[in-house]
């Protein structure tokens, strides 16, 4: 599964990202990661499809722009992960997804550790 995503890892070094990470699903319609939040939570998106967003003022209204329609595997929020800013877009599942994901603390965890 992780092979697709970070092709560098050996099956052992999977199995360990894994076992510091949380496996949710996002229903069609749901927020997934919103504009501006704070957290720095990595997405490791395994199947599903969804759409990412940017506020976009138009005519000084806020608009929503899509600027990405995505399915299956892709790694979502590493740049939070560097960056001491919020998210810069709001990501929606346009189907259900399964997805992983790893908090910052986990990720400092797995590295103090490994």
């Amino acid at each position: 599964m992780f092979k697709r995503l970070v092709p560098a890892l050996t099956a052992d070094e999977s199995n360990i990202l894994k076992s510091y990470m949380k496996a949710g699903n996002a229903p069609i319609g749901s927020i997934i990661m919103e504009l501006g939040d704070r957290n720095k939570d990595i997405f490791f998106m395994i199947s599903g499809s969804y759409e990412i967003y940017q506020r976009v003022d138009i005519l000084s209204s806020p608009n929503a722009l899509r600027i990405a329609s995505l399915e299956g595997a892709n790694i979502l929020g590493e740049m939070n992960l560097f960056l001491s800013d919020s998210r810069q877009a709001t990501v929606v599942a346009t189907s259900e997804c399964k997805y992983f994901k790893i908090s910052h603390d986990k990720l400092e965890e797995l590295l103090e550790e490994n």
